[in-house]
């Protein structure tokens, strides 16, 4: 529960430090206190009363219950299968000491890793962060076959959104593209571009980056792609719907989580913040949704990586798995979300 409530530390922050420092100094979470005299008992339950007054005045859109969601989400993550002979030759032939420093996190215990604990409440969209065991997410893709299924047959496969923020963006200024997004770009253009330069231009143009930077990609071709990318994307209602502030004051993403940067001028870091709030609100309430519909013995949640969930699923599960992922997600307001599987622990660059 502490994690909730940093969420709107920023602006009552002698209130909350005092709370937190009480908490800390007691090394205990909110909710067991169980054991303490009553006079540590009133200063806490003072706190909390004040706390809770903030919360509840500022949480206009009851986001508080998605957060609560989320706990039980991460709760729900195991650890991870380790193939030790891969870990401890990967471990020997890596120069790279960030990395093999990253990679000894994963140093199997009776096989299999620590588990992963995530924060969401650390910076101002809510992107996990690991806030304890390996950090998953700076593990190089091509470290990711010392995983293995715990099943006999098994496999470790992840659902990963399609185009997620790009999409989001699209439908907040009312567009719904069902196909491929950079195909989409690719018809309007009077040229052939690939399709990689394409997708590095769209997260340029909608945080910031100007055509400049992609002249030695594509020459003079450039500044046409950054239009079409613009126009396509309606930039300025974006960045309309990225800045407001409610009648009490306070810049909210698109499902109510406070975006303390109401100083913050530039556009494209004003966009960044309100659609990458939005997106992992997206896929985390996606990913709560899922635990509740999959078989958590058959299909073992292991990882989180930002719009990515990764499972170990035993091998006569996976087609019912399947099925269930590539439905989608479904967002009552903005509609659905594509979802693609793959398989996690394949070696690649």
């Amino acid at each position: 529960m502490k994690n909730i409530y940093k969420i709107y530390n920023q602006v009552y922050d002698k209130q909350f430090q005092r709370f937190f420092k009480f908490l800390n100094d007691l090394d205990e979470e909110y909710n067991e206190i169980d054991y303490l005299p009553d006079h540590l008992k009133d200063i806490f339950l003072a706190h909390k009363k004040d706390i809770d007054r903030v919360i509840s005045s500022l949480d206009t859109l009851n986001y508080i219950t998605k957060l609560i969601k989320y706990e039980e989400l991460f709760n729900v993550i195991k650890p991870a299968k380790i193939n030790g002979l891969t870990y401890k030759a990967l471990s020997t032939v890596e120069k790279n000491q960030t990395i093999l420093s990253n990679l000894k996190q994963f140093r199997p215990i009776r096989g299999h890793s620590k588990k992963v604990t995530f924060d969401n409440a650390s910076n101002i969209s809510g992107r996990l962060i690991v806030k304890e065991g390996p950090n998953i997410l700076v593990l190089p893709k091509r470290c990711r076959n010392i995983f293995e299924s715990r099943f006999i047959e098994g496999q470790v496969l992840s659902l990963d959104f399609v185009n997620l923020e790009p999409r989001l963006c699209l439908k907040l200024v009312g567009k719904n593209i069902k196909g491929d997004i950079y195909d989409e770009i690719n018809n309007i253009l009077e040229f052939d571009i690939d399709r990689s330069v394409i997708k590095r231009a769209i997260i340029s143009t909608l945080y910031g980056a100007n055509y400049e930077s992609f002249k030695n990609i594509i020459a003079s071709k450039a500044k046409k792609l950054f239009e079409v990318i613009h126009e396509f994307f309606n930039l300025e209602l974006l960045h309309e719907i990225s800045s407001n502030i409610d009648d009490i004051d306070v810049r909210r993403n698109f499902f109510g989580r406070p975006i303390w940067n109401l100083n913050e001028k530039k556009k494209n870091i004003v966009i960044n913040n309100y659609v990458q709030s939005s997106a992992v609100d997206i896929s985390l309430s996606y990913f709560y949704e899922l635990v509740n519909k999959v078989d958590l013995d058959k299909a073992v949640p292991i990882f989180i990586i930002h719009d990515a969930f990764v499972f170990d699923i035993e091998k006569d599960y996976i087609s019912k798995f399947n099925d269930i992922v590539m439905k989608g997600y479904n967002d009552i307001d903005l509609g659905n979300f594509p979802v693609s599987i793959s398989q996690f622990n394949t070696t690649y660059d």
